[in-house]
C-alpha cells in the first residue's frame, strides 16, 4: 500500500503538458549503514546491545541454574517446597520475558534517538543533491519497483555526507 501511494505521489507530480520530471531514488538504509557516522551510531547501538545481552543473559543463566537445582532435588522436597520453588521459577521466567519485552522497546527508542539526526542531516544532503542534479522528486529506493540505476544517488549522498560532516 506504501508503494501505492509512493508511485501515486510521483505520477500526480509529473506535469501533464508534456514536460517530464526528474525522478531519483536513494537507498537510506545502506546511505545510513555506509557513512562514517552511521558506522559510529551502529557502534553506539551495538555496545548497547552487548551490555543489555550481558544482563538478560545473567537472569537467564540464574533461571537454569534454579531448573537444574530443581531437577536434582526435587524427589527430597515436600510438596509444599517444590510448589514454592515451581511458583519462584514461573516467577522468574515471566520476569525474564518481561525484560526481554522492555528490551527491545528501549533498543528500538534508542535506535531510532542516534539514527535520527543523521537521517535528518542526510535529508539535507539529499536536497543539495537533487537541486545540484536536476532532481525534481526523490523516493526511497524501499518505496520503488523499478527505476534506472542512474537515478540513484545513494552513493553521491554516502560520499557527500562524508564529505559534509565529517564523521560527526
Amino acid at each position: 500500500m506504501k508503494i501505492f501511494f509512493s508511485l501515486l505521489f510521483v505520477i500526480c507530480l509529473i506535469p501533464v503538458s508534456g514536460m517530464t520530471a526528474q525522478v531519483g531514488y536513494a537507498d537510506m538504509e545502506l546511505a545510513l549503514a555506509s557513512t562514517k557516522a552511521g558506522k559510529k551510531a551502529k557502534e553506539k547501538i551495538e555496545e548497547e546491545v552487548s551490555k543489555r545481552r550481558k544482563i538478560l543473559e545473567k537472569s537467564r543463566d540464574a533461571i537454569m541454574k534454579m531448573e537444574d537445582v530443581f531437577k536434582k532435588q526435587s524427589m527430597v522436597w515436600s510438596e509444599e517446597s517444590k510448589e514454592k520453588k515451581r511458583q519462584e521459577y514461573v516467577t522468574k521466567m515471566e520476569d525474564l520475558k518481561r525484560m526481554v519485552g522492555e528490551n527491545e522497546q528501549e533498543m528500538q527508542k534508542i535506535q531510532q534517538k542516534i539514527a535520527e539526526p543523521i537521517l535528518v542531516k542526510m535529508s539535507q544532503v539529499l536536497k543539495k543533491i537533487s537541486k545540484d542534479n536536476g532532481y525534481d522528486v526523490v523516493v526511497a529506493k524501499s518505496s520503488l519497483l523499478y527505476a534506472e540505476e542512474s537515478h540513484d544517488l545513494t552513493q553521491e549522498l554516502i560520499k557527500r555526507f562524508d564529505k559534509e560532516y565529517k564523521g560527526k
